[in-house]
Order: C-alpha cells, then sequence, then structure tokens
C-alpha cells in the first residue's frame, strides 16, 4: 500500500512544486523562520546579558526540571523566551506549510478537469487519500526540520556570543519530543483536515478558507496551554504528543473509510 501511494506522491509533488507560488510559500517562511528570526535571538541575547542580573521576572512559574542547574537569572530569562518562542513559531511553519498543498488535492484536481483520471487508476481509495497525504507531510516536515537545524545553530551560537560559554542549550529532552513527535503529527492532522475538506468542496480557495478557520482553534488551544509553561516540561510534551497520535490515528481510520469514489464523482 505505502509503496504505490508513494508513487501517486511522487507524481504529485513534481506537479505541484512547478508552481512559482507554492515554492515561494515554503521557501520564505523557511528563510524568515529559519535566518531571520534566529539573528532576532542573537539580538535579543545580547540584551538580555547586558541586563541588570535579576532586574526582571518572568510572569509564569518556571518548571523546576527546567535546567535546573543553570541559576543565573538573565540566562534562565533567556532559555524561557527562547523555548517558548521557538516553540510558537514552529508550531505555526508546520501547522500552515501544507495548507495550500493539501487544499490542493482533491478540489484542485476538479478544477483542473482531471479528478477523474486520478479516479480511475488502478490505485485503492486507501492508497489514492495517502498518496495526497504523502504529498503534502514530505517538503512540510522536510521544511520544518531544515528550519529546526536552523534555529539550533543560530540558538547555539547566540548563547555562546551573550554568555560566552559554549553550551548546548537547544533542543533538550521536551524539544526532541516536539521534533521528533508532536510536529510530524501536528502536520499530519493538519493534512488529513485539508484533504477531508478538499473531497467536500469544488475550488481550492474554498478548501482553503475553510481549512484556516478549522486549524486555527487547535493553535489557540496549544497556545492557552502555554500559561505556567507546561510546554517547558518533559511529561507535557509526552502528554500532548499523545493526544495527538490518539487523534491522528482515529482520523486516518474514519478518513479511509468514508473517503471513496463515489462520492468523490458526485461532486463533479
Amino acid at each position: 500500500m505505502l509503496h504505490r501511494a508513494m508513487i501517486l506522491a511522487r507524481k504529485e509533488l513534481r506537479d505541484v512544486f512547478r508552481s512559482r507560488m507554492i515554492k515561494i510559500n515554503f521557501i520564505l517562511p523557511a528563510v524568515i523562520f529559519g535566518v531571520v528570526f534566529p539573528i532576532v535571538i542573537l539580538f535579543i541575547g545580547g540584551l538580555v546579558s547586558s541586563a541588570p542580573t535579576g532586574g526582571s521576572e518572568f510572569p509564569f512559574p518556571i518548571p523546576p526540571d527546567f535546567f535546573p542547574d543553570v541559576t543565573n537569572p538573565n540566562q534562565r530569562m533567556y532559555l524561557v523566551l527562547v523555548y517558548t518562542i521557538c516553540t510558537i513559531f514552529v508550531l505555526i511553519l508546520a501547522t500552515f506549510l501544507p495548507i495550500y498543498i493539501a487544499a490542493d488535492s482533491f478540489a484542485g484536481e476538479r478544477e483542473r478537469k482531471t479528478i477523474q483520471q486520478l479516479l480511475s487508476s488502478p490505485l485503492t481509495d486507501s492508497e489514492i487519500l495517502l498518496g495526497k497525504i504523502l504529498a503534502a507531510f514530505i517538503p512540510t516536515i522536510v521544511t520544518t526540520y531544515a528550519v529546526t537545524l536552523s534555529i539550533t545553530v543560530f540558538i547555539n551560537l547566540a548563547w555562546l556570543n551573550a554568555f560566552h560559554e559554549f553550551r548546548i542549550i537547544f533542543p533538550n529532552l521536551v524539544a526532541l519530543i516536539q521534533m521528533l513527535l508532536l510536529y510530524p503529527e501536528l502536520v499530519f492532522f493538519t493534512i488529513l483536515t485539508m484533504c477531508w475538506i478538499s473531497t467536500r468542496v469544488n475550488k481550492v480557495m474554498e478548501a482553503t478558507q475553510f481549512g484556516s478557520v478549522v486549524i486555527f482553534p487547535v493553535l489557540l488551544l496549544i497556545f492557552a496551554s502555554f500559561v505556567g509553561l507546561p510546554v517547558l516540561t518533559v511529561n507535557f510534551a509526552i502528554l500532548v504528543a499523545a493526544l495527538f497520535a490518539l487523534v491522528d490515528y482515529g482520523l486516518f481510520k474514519l478518513a479511509s473509510r468514508r473517503f471513496s469514489r463515489e462520492a468523490l464523482l458526485t461532486k463533479i
């Protein structure tokens, strides 16, 4: 099943990235979050290091197991800012990058009048659905990891520049759990949602607009959980990753059962 779905995914990737707009949609956020944003982190690090020690306090309590050996108030402030800001921006990136590709998955086929060619292929319904999902998942997760790698380099250089000591401050165990589990799960959730919407509308623009409305509350829930900074703890990261894994599994099973050629043909 996976091998046959990958055949469709490779074809989709070739077709999708012929569009200059989609290339810009991936390249521009990657440059902003992977280069411009880390340079701002370098600047913030300099400001924090030169501030009077203990001159400011974070408005939320910091979990005691968050870098317990770092006792300098300025350094702890910098670590908290880095981890919360990085988490927010990478979550935004992972959520919004695949929206257009996934929205185009079936609604775009209808607009281009190629949906019947797709449905007449020897692929099963599940293979078609999985191929469409992979076509959006692969470039999104590759871009997300590339940006995260760039952020990692810049943040560790920023620590060295600000506090004049070499130390790998990013990623820690929490960030690794987010990178290996939460980000792929969030990407998968977004794509599943968008593909489902794309099967039920006739235009890519409609699917994109509906998808943005559906995805936004998910981001709000994630950001709301930052109160008290539980995002900095291992237990919270594991809990959120486990919840998204269950949701993704359930959505994929449901989508596989509901997805059918007949339903798509009635929309033509």
